[in-house]
């Protein structure tokens, strides 16, 4: 028998208010190759969902008892939508009013220990295509006609949209400049907001021309080059997430170079076109599986992490939840963080919420087992192939004088509990569980070289 609304928001009231808060002193993050690490040297994972508004006054909705969801959904991080006509809806003209209330949004992020990575959202370019992301200023059409589509993703295909983009890549009237002009003052202004780690620099770039292998070398490396000094430019290390061009969704190439430093991240999105049919997903994962290998290869060429940025499916498509599950388990075998798309609520879609607040079912499939900070290299984690129980290895980490922290959804998914085995030597490791935060932290023996935690549940 389902719970009434108003319990259940009296009871996710009385959780919220059990929840600690977490300590909102600021942590920078580097990137000095396949992952991220924190000031230890411990590999971090960040997994986690966006949250955005697109369209109004462009402030989310969410708030504090939201994002004490999020947290005790087992995320440590939100991709947090910005939109640059909100920032600048006159050129040279900044709207500090709506930074202020990002800010502030962030900042209550960070009191529920999240980490936060600003996304310069757009899609198809600006509102004044239908879509969000530039001002209308910013929209150079060079007079062509605009010519709406019933499918939105269409709309890229449009010669006025393809025609802005172009002026956009070409700099024309200095448009692009503006940009980075307007990434420099946001990196200033949430320099000090302890909770925001990074800037994803654009959200799906769309290519003009379309070829990747012209596109990327050709403009997209300069645009790059020239965010991140952008961002680096508020002195407050920040990271700097960037995304191939929109047309690697499905698991194509990229054709741009190594980034060198410590502070780049790539962000890439995957969306199987397949889920988008009536058929859904067949439980077959070979395009997955094939984007995430190729993701992988690039992680070692350009010496990045890999933080994807977007994935999702509609949880009415057949299937929906087996595809989430294959999805999360090849992010859990390369170590990549994940972002889920998207905080909404609704009685379809993609979003993790009912109107009235409550959980829709897709919930429990994105809250599983994660180590959030590993002392070492990670060499694989996710549920063992034949005995299914949860599975952590990893090797090095003999300097870091920290503990692993795994979070373990016992309430949700270890109804009877759960034992810790470890290949260390008994007497050798140790752990402590943390009910509340259902954080489990494990202390392995250091004079070996690799360590094998499992979690068995207990029937």
């Amino acid at each position: 028998m389902p719970v009434p609304a108003p319990a259940r928001r009296i009871a996710w009231a009385l959780l919220v208010t059990q929840l600690p808060l977490a300590t909102t002193t600021a942590e920078r993050l580097t990137a000095p190759n396949k992952h991220l690490r924190d000031a230890e040297g411990r590999v971090v994972i960040l997994r986690g969902i966006n949250v955005i508004n697109k369209g109004g006054d462009y402030v989310p909705w969410q708030g504090p008892e939201e994002f004490a969801k999020i947290r005790s959904w087992g995320m440590n991080c939100v991709r947090l939508g910005i939109l640059w006509a909100g920032v600048e809806p006159q050129r040279g003209v900044y709207d500090d009013t709506y930074l202020d209330r990002m800010a502030a949004l962030a900042e209550q992020m960070g009191e529920q220990g999240l980490h936060v990575v600003l996304d310069f959202h757009q899609d198809i370019y600006s509102e004044y295509f239908g879509g969000d992301g530039a001002p209308e200023w910013a929209t150079l059409d060079g007079g062509i006609p605009f010519e709406p589509r019933d499918d939105w993703f269409m709309n890229y295909f449009e010669p006025a949209v393809q025609h802005a983009f172009g002026a956009f890549w070409r700099d024309e009237e200095q448009i692009q400049s503006a940009y980075h002009a307007m990434l420099a003052y946001v990196a200033e202004r949430f320099s000090t907001v302890d909770a925001v780690i990074g800037v994803d620099l654009m959200n799906e770039p769309w290519p003009e021309p379309l070829a990747g292998a012209l596109f990327d070398p050709g403009f997209y490396e300069d645009f790059l080059q020239r965010a991140h000094a952008a961002v680096a430019a508020a002195d407050a290390g920040l990271l700097t997430f960037w995304e191939p061009r929109v047309t690697t969704n499905w698991g194509a190439p990229s054709y741009l170079a190594a980034h060198p430093g410590n502070d780049w991240v790539m962000a890439p999105h995957y969306y199987d076109p397949a889920t988008e049919t009536p058929w859904g997903y067949l439980g077959v994962p070979a395009l997955m599986t094939s984007a995430m290998s190729r993701r992988a290869t690039e992680r070692i060429r350009f010496r990045d992490p890999v933080w994807m940025g977007e994935y999702g499916i509609e949880w009415e498509q057949p299937g929906a939840a087996e595809y989430l599950r294959d999805l999360q388990n090849l992010f859990d075998f390369y170590g990549f963080g994940s972002i889920y798309w998207e905080y909404a609520r609704g009685d379809t879609g993609m979003g993790v919420e009912y109107p009235d607040g409550s959980e829709r079912p897709v919930v429990d499939v994105l809250v599983r087992p994660v180590p959030r900070r590993i002392a070492g290299d990670p060499a694989w984690f996710g549920p063992a192939p034949l005995s299914g129980n949860w599975q952590l290895t990893w090797s090095g980490g003999r300097k870091i004088d920290a503990p692993t922290e795994i979070f373990v959804p016992a309430s949700r998914h270890y109804p009877n509990g759960f034992a810790v085995r470890c290949s260390d030597p008994p007497g050798r490791w140790s752990y402590d569980w943390d009910e509340t935060s259902e954080i489990l932290r494990v202390w392995a023996d250091r004079s070996r070289f690799s360590h094998t935690l499992t979690l068995i549940a207990q029937r």
